[in-house]
């Protein structure tokens, strides 16, 4: 069975995802090298829901299903009030903004 590790996300507006690179870039030389995968603005994302090992023959339904239950709801605004990281600050592996 062929599988991929996903999640259910929003996608984040230009300028936000543009804002969170630059953010990135100035916080690179202050992290260890190797220590965190710098992500790419246009894979930037929010993620609302990890599902972990998905079958890939299972993402269709899953897309229709999503689209039913959220599709038709209105845009919402997002506000960044802070950077953390996990598992900790002292060995960060993810940074994120929230």
């Amino acid at each position: 069975m062929n599988t991929i590790r996903a999640f259910i996300a929003v996608e984040l507006p230009e300028a936000v995802r543009q804002f969170l690179y630059e953010t990135a870039l100035s916080l690179a030389d202050r992290v260890p090298a190797g220590a965190v995968r710098w992500v790419k603005p246009g894979a930037m994302h929010l993620t609302l829901h990890f599902l972990g090992d998905t079958p890939v023959d299972k993402l269709p339904a899953l897309g229709a299903g999503l689209d039913r239950v959220v599709g038709h709801r209105p845009s919402f605004a997002l506000h960044l009030g802070e950077l953390g990281c996990f598992p900790n600050p002292r060995r960060p592996r993810v940074i994120w903004a929230g």
